[in-house]
C-alpha cells in the first residue's frame, strides 16, 4: 500500500499550471452540477454546458494543453470529487474517443470530429460491450441510427 500512497506526495510538487488547471476541472463541474441532487435527474443542456465548458478550458485538448498522464489523473480526481459518472464520461470523451481518432484516424475523420470533441460541442461515446462479442469493438454489431435519437439495437 505504501507504494501507491507515495503518489499523493508529488501533488504539492505541482506547478502552478497543474494546480490551475486541477483547481478549475473541479470549480467548474461544482459550478454546473452545484449540488447532489442535481445530479439525479439527467439534464441534457446541464451535461452539455458542462462539456464545453470542460473544452473551454482545454480540458480535452491534452497534446495541445500539455496535459501528461500525471495532470490527466488528477483532472480526473478533481471530477470525480464532484461525482463518478462525470469523471467517467470525462474519461471516455478524452481517453476512448478522441485518443483513437488522434492515432488511428484518417485526415477525414480528424477534421470532422476533433475540433467539436476537443470544444465540447460534440461528446462521444464508447460501446463497451455486447453479448456476442464482449469487449472486442471490431466484432459489436451495434450501430448508431439516426442523427439526434439514436436506436441501439444490438445488430
Amino acid at each position: 500500500m505504501k507504494k501507491y500512497t507515495q503518489l499523493f506526495s508529488h501533488f504539492s510538487n505541482l506547478d502552478t499550471y497543474a494546480n490551475l488547471v486541477c483547481k478549475n476541472a473541479s470549480e467548474i463541474t461544482r459550478k454546473i452540477y452545484s449540488h447532489s441532487d442535481s445530479l439525479l435527474k439527467f439534464n441534457e443542456k446541464t451535461y452539455r454546458n458542462l462539456y464545453k465548458a470542460w473544452g473551454a478550458n482545454g480540458f480535452f485538448n491534452h497534446k495541445k494543453n500539455d496535459i501528461d498522464p500525471l495532470l490527466y489523473g488528477l483532472i480526473n480526481y478533481n471530477i470525480e470529487s464532484v461525482d463518478s459518472g462525470l469523471r467517467s464520461g470525462y474519461s471516455v470523451q478524452s481517453s476512448l474517443v478522441i485518443n483513437p481518432i488522434e492515432k488511428f484516424g484518417s485526415d477525414h475523420i480528424k477534421s470532422k470530429f476533433l475540433d467539436k470533441l476537443y470544444s465540447g460541442d460534440h461528446v462521444g461515446c464508447f460501446g463497451l460491450t455486447e453479448p456476442t462479442a464482449g469487449s472486442d469493438p471490431a466484432n459489436m454489431l451495434t450501430k448508431a441510427v439516426g442523427h439526434k435519437v439514436y436506436i441501439v439495437t444490438g445488430k
